[in-house]
């Protein structure tokens, strides 16, 4: 009983029931500059790992789950480009939707 968030990359084919299913994403670039950031390191060395890591869990998921990474992005009920927003921005536009403000 009550609310629950779950941030967790299979929530949204896992988890069928839950309303409303939000997809965060982010440019390939955006992607790269932030892991460098976060983590401290090259650009070279961040797009190295996504990379990596993007190609081991799409093939892992076909294997274990039967679907693709990107699929689930499909299912979503409100997808948000995080590319030129603040954590701050997106959290106004999820409040926005669920008031039906979009």
């Amino acid at each position: 009983k009550g609310d629950v968030i779950f941030d967790v990359k299979l929530s949204l084919h896992m988890i069928r029931y839950a309303k409303p299913k939000i997809w965060l994403t982010a440019s390939p670039d955006e992607r790269v500059r932030r892991t460098a950031k976060r983590d401290s390191i090259s650009l070279e060395r961040a797009k190295e790992i996504l990379e990596k890591r993007q190609a081991i869990e799409r093939d892992e998921w076909k294997k274990i789950y039967k679907i693709d990474y990107f699929s689930q992005e499909k299912e979503a009920d409100l997808v948000i480009d995080t590319s030129d927003l603040t954590s701050e921005q997106v959290v106004l536009k999820i409040i926005n939707s669920l008031n039906g403000k979009v």
